[in-house]
Formats: C-alpha cells, sequence, structure tokens
C-alpha cells in the first residue's frame, strides 16, 4: 500500500477576481467561474495565463486555486514555470479553453513534465440540497490501474474509475466518511485516505493525484459549492460591479 498523506485543501486566488478588461456591471449574468488544480508530477510551481493575461500563480504541486469569476468566452490557457511567461515559449500547458456563461469548471494539469503534461478539463455542476450532500472521485494518478472507490472495509460507491476519469457527483448525508481505493475488481487495497467530511448542503470534489512510477500518491479535495462559497460568489459579484461603477463614473 502506497503511503497515507493528509487531504488537502488550499486557496490561493481571491474569489471575485477577474481577468483584466471591464465588463459592465450589468453584464454580470455573462460570467463564468474557473479553478485550476497543479497536479502534474515533477512539474514546478507555476503561473497561469488565460489569452496573454496572468490568471494567478505561484502554484505548486497540490495546489488548487479558488474559483476566479471571468468574462464568458474563448481563452488560451497557457501554463509556465513560475516567473515566466508565455512570450519566453517555455509554457509546460497550452490548451483552447471555452467557457459558458454561468458556468462552473475546473482545469486540471496532469500527468508528468517528463512524459507529457495533459489538460483535463471538468464541467462542475454541483447541486446540493437541504440535508443532501455531494462528493465526486477523480482519478488523476498518472499511470496507475483503474481504481475501486470504496468506504472502508465496506460497498464500493464507485466502480472502475480510470486515469483522468471523474465519476459523477454522489449525494449523501453530511457527515464523515472513510474511503479507499482499491485495485478494480479486487479487494487489494493501494490507498487508505483521510476521513472525508461532507458539511450540510455542500459539494466536494475529492481528486487523486500522484504517480506510480515515483510512488507517490496524495488526495487534494476543494468545495464545489456550499451556502458560504455562494455567498462568497454574490459578494464577489456585488463588489465587481462596484468597482466597475466607479470606474464609468471616473470615465464621465
Amino acid at each position: 500500500m502506497l503511503k497515507k498523506r493528509a487531504i488537502v485543501a488550499v486557496t490561493l486566488l481571491t474569489l471575485g477576481a477577474t481577468l483584466p478588461g471591464a465588463v459592465a456591471a450589468d453584464e454580470h449574468d455573462a460570467m463564468a467561474n474557473v479553478r485550476v488544480l497543479h497536479a502534474a508530477g515533477e512539474a514546478p510551481a507555476v503561473d497561469i495565463y488565460a489569452s496573454g493575461d496572468q490568471l494567478g500563480g505561484p502554484l505548486d504541486y497540490g495546489q488548487i486555486t479558488d474559483y476566479i469569476q471571468v468574462p464568458a468566452g474563448v481563452y488560451q490557457v497557457q501554463v509556465v514555470p513560475s516567473g515566466s511567461t508565455p512570450a519566453a515559449g517555455n509554457s509546460v500547458m497550452d490548451t483552447e479553453l471555452q467557457l459558458e456563461p454561468g458556468t462552473m469548471t475546473t482545469v486540471v494539469a496532469t500527468g508528468s513534465l517528463q512524459a507529457g503534461i495533459v489538460p483535463v478539463v471538468l464541467l462542475d455542476a454541483p447541486e446540493p440540497g437541504d440535508e443532501i450532500s455531494q462528493v465526486r472521485v477523480s482519478h488523476f494518478v498518472f499511470y496507475a490501474p483503474p481504481v475501486d472507490v470504496a468506504l472502508v472495509g465496506g460497498d464500493v460507491i464507485v466502480p472502475d474509475l480510470a486515469f483522468a476519469e471523474t465519476a459523477g457527483y454522489l449525494d449523501l448525508p453530511e457527515g464523515e466518511y472513510d474511503l479507499e481505493l482499491r485495485l478494480a475488481g479486487t479487494s487489494d487495497v493501494v490507498f487508505d485516505a483521510d476521513p472525508v467530511t461532507l458539511d450540510d448542503q455542500t459539494s466536494l470534489s475529492v481528486f487523486a493525484i500522484g504517480n506510480v512510477a515515483d510512488g507517490t500518491f496524495s488526495i487534494v479535495s476543494a468545495v464545489d459549492a456550499s451556502p458560504d462559497l455562494r455567498t462568497q460568489l454574490e459578494e464577489g459579484l456585488e463588489e465587481l460591479e462596484e468597482e466597475l461603477e466607479e470606474l464609468f463614473e471616473e470615465d464621465e
């Protein structure tokens, strides 16, 4: 069994941050939300650019940004070693991303620096409810075979999850869940994760990351939806509207 490492949930960028470029206050319904997970083994800390503008960074391996609000549209997302720029020609990931209005998207940089970094785009669609929480699991362990996600010593809740695949959201009561990963179709446990706590009306993404070649394995968790996150997003839009109104008043 691979050595257990703690679940990590890291927020690096402030909610409500936007790409440069003015957006009228009455166009806030055309905004989208995007976040980035650094799951590429051997890759250094990185900075993230979208269509030439720096979106965030530095982002270390195993870290995930918070959702960042940006105008909906098509972006060229480039990931470069921290301190560099896309103009230097050393992007470790370069992919086109279309963000539709009102959507939530997670961009995962997975794979490895030596074998090649693979971008994976996830459309986040959490729908927690009263007394209903949610969890979804993603498999980003490079070179690892398919796995079953199961309750410790109990039933399988996500069968046969292959590399770069993400299961749908599972509706569960709030509480603490002990999960383990098994080789698909067997009882062989390859990783026993720390307990996952689901709060009421909260949706949680759990990303298994690592590389079989060097024996690394860890879990990154991030909140997709919660009453607190909803409030923060709404406050972020209100702050953006106020800033833009002030900007337009200054221009007049």
